[in-house]
């Protein structure tokens, strides 16, 4: 279930849609019944405004450090790094972006083994992705000149 919100796009879109929509519900409440239902200046006591905004808060914080921690084991520099940690081969690959072309090192790696990819420009800005051979983008860099 992980894979899917951190490695496609429709993942990302759901998690995006599972912090904005309990928001725009609750500001949308809030300014309904301050339009419509009761207009006039609030009556609440401060102390409980104040246990509200720290249950929110805390909700919210709560929330995005859990989301941030369970993402970091997709992050590349960690999956590299534990794989350099582990002491496994990684294959080394040089790319050198030119206009119009790539010059790729290696064609050919072996299945299963961590590939780590040395990449540059030498002429203007371009664009490197990697793609998985189901269409969901690995990874993509952006390469400036030096």
């Amino acid at each position: 279930m992980l894979e899917f919100l951190y490695q496609s796009g429709w993942g990302a879109f759901a998690m995006m849609l599972f912090f904005q929509i309990p928001f725009l519900i609750i500001f949308l409440y809030i300014v309904y019944r301050k339009a419509y239902t009761n207009p006039q200046a609030s009556n609440t006591d401060g102390r409980r405004i104040s246990r509200t905004e720290l249950l929110w808060v805390t909700i919210v914080v709560v929330l995005f450090v859990g989301v941030n921690v369970l993402s970091i084991k997709f992050m590349p520099t960690i999956s590299t790094a534990r794989a350099a940690a582990t002491e496994q081969n990684i294959q080394d690959v040089e790319v050198t972006a030119r206009s119009w072309s790539y010059e790729i090192s290696d064609r050919e790696f072996e299945v299963g083994r961590p590939v780590r990819f040395s990449v540059k420009s030498v002429d203007t800005v371009h664009g490197f992705a990697v793609y998985h051979p189901d269409g969901r983008v690995l990874f993509t860099m952006m390469l400036i000149p030096g």
